[in-house]
Formats: structure tokens, sequence, C-alpha cells
């Protein structure tokens, strides 16, 4: 089972970077039109899955994080990450749910299914292609971003 913890650090990761969860007849008042996100390619979803993995491997090439996520992903946060997901292995299925907008770029959600349990796999870039957000979940729980704190105030 995915535990509580892999699910605080991805959001502590990036959570600016996180789809909405909003049901689709709720989102459907402010439609993103179809044509203002790259068309889906097979290299997009396959750069996804190898990140993924080499997430799993806890071996991550740093070159293609945007800058904030070079920061934002420590080596500890990748050793943490592969301790809980390396031992799953390769997935037998790795599919695309959705992609959408987020601040910063275009964020794709995949469904991934290992051998004992499922899990969801997001992972968004910029528009130069660098990455801005990657996150593993169990696949029911895709937390959306907390509210921005009123006038600009730190949040506690």
């Amino acid at each position: 089972m995915l535990s509580l913890v892999t699910l605080v650090l991805a959001v502590s990761i990036a959570p600016d970077v996180v789809p909405s969860t909003a049901p689709d007849a709720a989102r459907a008042a402010d439609p993103l039109p179809a044509a203002t996100l790259p068309p889906a390619s097979d290299a997009a979803d396959t750069r996804a899955l190898r990140w993924m993995r080499a997430m799993q491997r806890g071996r991550i090439d740093r070159r293609e994080l945007a800058p904030a996520m070079t920061e934002a992903v420590p080596q500890p946060i990748v050793d943490l990450v592969a301790a809980e997901y390396g031992p799953m292995g390769a997935p037998t299925e790795f599919s695309v749910v959705r992609r959408e907008r987020v601040p910063g770029g275009i964020a794709s959600v995949y469904r991934v299914t290992f051998l004992a349990e499922d899990a969801t796999w997001i992972f968004a870039v910029d528009p130069a292609g660098r990455i801005i957000g990657l996150h593993f979940y169990p696949p029911e729980v895709v937390p959306t971003p907390p509210p921005a704190p009123p006038n600009g105030t730190p949040g506690r």
C-alpha cells in the first residue's frame, strides 16, 4: 500500500502543478480549449515513463529539471521515492488519463499498474520542456493545490 509519507512528499515538491480533481462537469464552466494543449505524443509519454522509472531507481538527470525543481527535489527525496516505489518494479500498464494546463506548463496524469498495486503518476513540463512537476499518488488521490494566502500574506 502506498504511504501517506509519499503523498506528503509529492505535495511538498511542487503543489502548484498538481492538476485539478474537480469533476468534468464542474470544470466545464471554464473549459480549456483542446487547441491550447499540445497534441499528445508517444515521445512525451515515453519521457514520462522514463522519468517515473528513473525515480524508482533513484537516479535522475537533473539537467532536465526546471531550476525550481532542482532545488525542490534533493537527492534524499529521490532516495525516499526510490525506496518506496522501486520495489514495485516495472509497470505492467502505463496509460494517460488526462492532460491539462497548470501554472507554468502542462501536466499529464497517468494511471500506472504494477503487479501488486496501482498508482497515479503526474509529469509536468514547462513550454521549454523542462520538468516542473513529478508526483506519485495512490490512484484515487490527486490532491488540489492549497489556496493562496489572501493579499499575498505568508500562510501558516
